[in-house]
């Protein structure tokens, strides 16, 4: 299959996945629409790897395959398209915001590529690593699916918080159990069950969220009290607007790094992604510095 197409064909067609607007790719390229156009019809007709639709070209599921296969075998041999590895790393949006965004540059230089894409997923990001859409993972938890190999390098520090505004009310506070009596600002994925590994009553909830960052800002706005991971309140504990209450920490959750088992080629980046995770813990742990 990988010699249906010339090298020339197989890079456009890496280039018009990440930018599947043909005036984008020609201004991208440096390149006249009407010939790219051309070239992307030679390559549609030696295979299921470019349609059109409604007079616009898209790439298929065949072709999106393809580019996997290549992407791997440049990888494996360290080869550079257009003077340009491209790396695409999925994580969940708190991560990408707070951990993985402000290192990208170092983060390309510790994986040897050029250009590295962050591509952030309110859930988790196994669809995303079993569909080709990302080439390497960092995120809570264990995949379900067996075709993901995975990491789990570095505790994720949840702990109970408050506002300052409102803090006094909650000085009181000896033990976990006691803010069952408290409202509550309700997190989807950090539920006080699944967190503490405790049945916990939650008598009011005052808001529920599905996102982390609508949890903070509640919690910022003194609706109440909620669970949230320590790496994503950093700042705000730092300059006293969150307060964390009676200390009490929660690390049962394990940050790691994933990738799709059958690519070959990405497994030396997922040994440095582990590496790397290592050497930086202090990311994931309260700065009050």
């Amino acid at each position: 299959m990988e010699s249906i197409l010339t090298s020339v064909e197989a890079e456009l067609l890496i280039q018009f996945e990440q930018y599947p607007s043909l005036e984008m790719l020609a201004k991208t390229l440096y390149r006249d629409p009407t010939a790219i156009s051309r070239q992307l019809k030679r390559i549609s007709e030696k295979g299921d790897f470019l349609t059109k639709a409604s007079g616009r070209w898209k790439i298929t599921d065949t072709g999106q395959k393809f580019n996997q296969l290549t992407k791997d075998y440049l990888l494996s041999q360290k080869r550079i398209v257009n003077h340009d590895v491209h790396l695409k790393v999925g994580s969940t949006r708190e991560f990408c915001i707070r951990v993985l965004a402000p290192n990208i540059k170092k983060l390309e230089k510790v994986f040897g590529v050029n250009s590295l894409s962050l591509i952030s997923f309110e859930g988790s990001v196994e669809n995303a690593l079993l569909s080709g859409q990302i080439d390497l993972a960092f995120d809570c938890g264990r995949p379900y699916s067996p075709d993901i190999t995975f990491k789990q390098v570095l505790a994720e520090p949840i702990s109970p918080v408050v506002s300052s505004k409102i803090f006094q009310g909650y000085k009181n506070i000896q033990h976990f159990k006691d803010l069952e009596d408290h409202p509550h600002i309700l997190c989807d994925r950090l539920h006080p069950d699944r967190v503490s590994k405790k049945t916990f009553r939650i008598k009011k909830v005052a808001s529920y969220s599905n996102d982390i960052a609508v949890a903070r800002s509640l919690c910022l706005a003194s609706h109440g009290w909620g669970l949230l991971p320590v790496y994503a309140i950093k700042e705000e504990l730092r300059t006293n607007k969150l307060r964390i209450i009676n200390n009490i920490s929660f690390s049962s959750e394990k940050f790691g790094v994933w990738y799709l088992r059958e690519r070959k080629s990405i497994l030396p980046l997922f040994f440095i992604a582990i590496d790397w995770l290592r050497q930086n813990e202090h990311l994931m742990a309260i700065d009050m510095t």
